[in-house]
């Protein structure tokens, strides 16, 4: 009775952090919204380059340095954006997803050993928690593996239908629209790839920046 009636508290104090923390950083995430950053053009026109933006970058760091947290925060924000993608998950909210599953999973984790044994299962709960704070991880690695693959293995089809409809008349914004149409039911993965090369060109995108995007 001692060991529930001290679970119970523990539990509803670290829910409660749980889900405070993974409100935070959803909320954080998604005000950027990174997913829809491929369809927006550059526009570094008015910044200045060489030796003039070193000495403002620098000048700047030192009167905030606050923004240097911030740049660090936006890098690690992109690459895990940018993970996210290579794992075909494309939804803008889905870096905001894979956070809160970072602080959530192993808070869960954690919780199951002391609910079962009180206090002392401490021990078994550390080691849950370090356990669940890796699934997220690994869960977006093999996703990643899977999607790479499924990529490699369409990409000579694809591209065979692509020079087939090129020699056909097709120009080659039709092909690849084409492409994506043809092998949307054999090859999901690539078709999805396909269709938002064609959705950047027809944002404005030059066709190179949006097949560096693919290749990415």
């Amino acid at each position: 009775t001692m060991s529930m009636d001290f679970a119970v508290p523990v539990i509803a104090v670290f829910i409660s952090v749980a889900l405070g923390a993974g409100s935070l950083a959803s909320l954080t995430l998604a005000r950027t919204a990174p997913g829809r950053r491929r369809l927006q053009p550059a526009s570094d026109a008015s910044r200045p380059t060489g030796l003039m933006a070193q000495v403002v970058a620098l000048v700047r760091g030192r009167r905030n340095p606050t923004k240097q947290l911030a740049k660090a925060g936006s890098t690690k924000q992109a690459r895990l954006q940018r993970r996210m993608e290579s794992a075909g998950w494309t939804d803008p909210e889905a870096a905001s997803y894979f956070a809160l599953a970072e602080l959530a999973v192993p808070v869960i984790l954690a919780l199951i050993p002391i609910a079962l044994l009180g206090i002392r299962g401490w021990v078994a709960a550390l080691v849950a928690g370090g356990v669940g704070y890796l699934i997220p991880d690994l869960a977006l690695t093999r996703a990643t593996r899977r999607h790479q693959k499924a990529i490699q293995n369409g990409l000579p089809d694809a591209i065979d239908l692509i020079v087939v409809c090129v020699e056909a008349g097709s120009s080659l914004d039709q092909a690849i629209v084409r492409a994506s149409e043809e092998l949307d039911l054999a090859m999901p993965a690539l078709a999805s790839e396909l269709r938002t090369v064609t959705n950047e060109i027809r944002a404005g995108k030059p066709r190179l920046e949006a097949f560096q995007g693919l290749a990415k």
